[in-house]
């Protein structure tokens, strides 16, 4: 019991505690401090993936009528599967971007506070969870009145988001700390979304693509936990187990790299900020 408390009460703990709580707080602020002057506040969460929803989903489906094969016999609307990947694109992409000013625009808070920098791509990515959480609101009412009740397969869905989540983070890592001494990242983070956004598998399905360039899907960030999340929802079947074990391997990889790599860098954020 003492060697318990004396480890739960050991600095190193404290601290942790301390900067997760932090991250917290600062998600927060840059969660509803960006709706604070506006009128419908956080509603904003909500509205601005449902207004892309329609926009997508009439071009997608009306115009370029492009449908969505999957192997079920469930109902399937075009547009719900088009929001649920938007839902991860969007997280992604909101962390990735938001990761290149974090540290610019905060650079008063760590010379005044000494706040530990890591705390602040930590809060991205927190803040960007927090945006998810409200968008998937409207899209699980979606699904429930055009899919009905979901598969058993639904309580995997963690397993699936949880190195998203972690490789997201390592990205978020670096891009933070490069964009503190290279100042166009942004400019080419916006640029490289946009490339993700098109050649991963949320416009078209899986198998519309050529068989030869299939394999590519497996090069894009958000590919695979894309593809999984559609099999669980969607088909009512469990995802490939080797491609998401290969996917989880190489998120804690970059994430490692991500923390070395910032750690490194921010010995010389004071000589910039």
């Amino acid at each position: 019991m003492g060697i318990l408390t004396s480890a739960t009460g050991s600095p190193i703990v404290s601290n942790l505690r301390q900067n997760v709580r932090l991250s917290l707080d600062l998600a927060r602020r840059t969660m509803f401090g960006r709706y604070r002057e506006t009128m419908l506040g956080a509603a904003w969460s909500v509205i601005q993936p449902l207004v892309m929803l329609v926009i997508y989903a009439f071009v997608f489906s009306q115009v370029f009528e492009a449908r969505w094969d999957v192997a079920t016999e469930r109902p399937v609307n075009f547009a719900v599967v088009l929001f649920s990947g938007l839902l991860i694109f969007n997280f992604f992409n909101e962390s990735l971007v938001n990761s290149t000013s974090v540290i610019l625009n905060n650079s008063g808070l760590i010379k005044r506070t000494g706040v530990a920098s890591a705390t602040l791509p930590m809060s991205v990515v927190i803040a960007a969870l927090l945006n998810l959480g409200l968008s998937a609101v409207p899209f699980l009412i979606a699904y429930w009145v055009t899919t009905g009740v979901p598969p058993v397969t639904i309580v995997a869905l963690p397993i699936v988001f949880v190195p998203l989540v972690v490789l997201v983070l390592g990205l978020v890592f670096i891009v933070s700390s490069v964009s503190v001494f290279v100042r166009d990242m942004q400019p080419v983070v916006m640029i490289l979304s946009s490339l993700v956004l098109f050649l991963s598998p949320i416009f078209y399905p899986e198998s519309a693509i050529p068989e030869q360039f299939r394999s590519l899907v497996l090069l894009s960030p958000i590919g695979v936990p894309l593809s999984a999340s559609k099999d669980l929802l969607f088909a009512g079947v469990m995802p490939q187990w080797g491609a998401l074990a290969t996917y989880t391997a190489v998120a804690f990889l970059v994430l490692t790299i991500g923390m070395l790599l910032f750690r490194k860098a921010q010995r010389g954020f004071a000589d910039v900020l």
